[in-house]
């Protein structure tokens, strides 16, 4: 069960109670090297302590979840993800994969072959944004120029 709250100083908390048995003496704990590194990186020394980093973890979790349904809604808030996951490994970085990602959701067209496209268009439109470049023939693409144009409304 998960409970939110702001408490007398406006601040947001979260309660959580789930039902685990946590235990961080034998068992795989001891012999797994991967589990000793993680406790070590957590700081975690106790099962208490252990506990509370699983309870944070489920805190966080709900709190996503709450807020996606309240603001955009999981299947866009996922198909948003998806298009940055897709303009990422299409070569896109940064401040570029989200205004890709941005632009292939808002087509529906969120497709590896789009975002390189997009990709080409977004250099391309860098490069006409320049004085000595914008009289160039390529900067005169029909799909440029309503890409730039989706993108001034946007």
């Amino acid at each position: 069960m998960t409970k939110f709250y702001f408490n007398e100083n406006g601040k947001l908390c979260g309660e959580i109670e789930i039902p685990m048995a946590i235990g961080i003496v034998g068992g795989i704990t001891k012999i797994h090297p991967g589990v000793k590194i993680l406790l070590k990186m957590m700081n975690v020394e106790t099962a208490s302590e252990l506990a509370q980093v699983i309870a944070a973890a489920g805190l966080i979790q709900n709190f996503a979840a709450i807020w996606t349904l309240a603001t955009e809604g999981i299947q866009k808030g996922h198909m948003t993800l998806h298009a940055k996951n897709v303009a990422v490994f299409a070569g896109a970085i940064g401040e570029m994969a989200i205004k890709i990602a941005n632009q292939m959701a808002h087509e529906g067209r969120v497709r590896f072959d789009r975002a390189k496209e997009l990709i080409k268009h977004f250099m391309l439109k860098e490069q006409c944004e320049a004085p000595e470049h914008k009289d160039a023939p390529e900067c005169k693409d029909p799909e440029l120029l309503k890409l730039l144009d989706n993108e001034q409304k946007n």
